[in-house]
């Protein structure tokens, strides 16, 4: 089975660790903007990944 849980952990390691990272981005910045440029990516990319992980915005640090 090779699987923890049922879960494949080695498939999933991509957005465990893209979710985690937006997150660490949106907590430790005070906008969008400057986690955008944290993260190295543009803005528009940055709104693109939170629709796409459903990352709740009034659970991080942000000032919109």
């Amino acid at each position: 089975n090779n699987k923890l849980y049922n879960f494949p952990i080695y498939k999933s390691i991509k957005y465990i660790t893209k979710e985690a990272s937006l997150k660490y981005a949106l907590s430790a910045t005070r906008t969008i903007v400057d986690a955008a440029s944290l993260l190295g990516i543009k803005e528009s990319d940055l709104r693109r990944e939170i629709k796409k992980f459903n990352i709740c915005l009034t659970t991080t640090n942000y000032d919109d």
